[in-house]
């Protein structure tokens, strides 16, 4: 391996402890959005997340279909942010994936 890893690949090596952060610092609002979730019992479930991240919405994908059942499609934020499209989810759980926070869509 290179002596200078690519940003990527730094921020593969952060995952298992970007992680533990969030598990550890947001249990309860995890907690509560999966509540809301499942009492509004969506027919499916949309991401919407860019580059890496949406590699985490792809994960993230087979975990909802094998355990919940759901379908899951990603979309692009740019459909919305760019292109001013609006999409017809009634009926769907969205979420939004940003391990940087720092898209301006």
């Amino acid at each position: 391996m290179s002596a200078n890893p690519t940003h990527m690949r730094r921020e593969i090596e952060e995952i298992p402890e970007a992680t533990a952060r969030l598990l550890d610092g947001s249990a309860d609002v995890l907690s509560e959005a999966g509540r809301g979730i499942r009492e509004r019992d969506p027919s499916f479930v949309v991401t919407v997340a860019r580059g890496s991240s949406d590699h985490a919405a792809t994960f993230m994908k087979y975990a909802v279909e094998l355990t919940a059942g759901l379908a899951v499609a990603s979309v692009g934020p740019s459909i919305a942010s760019i292109y001013g499209a609006r999409l017809r989810l009634a009926g769907s759980a969205c979420l939004a994936i940003s391990q940087s926070g720092k898209s301006p869509d």
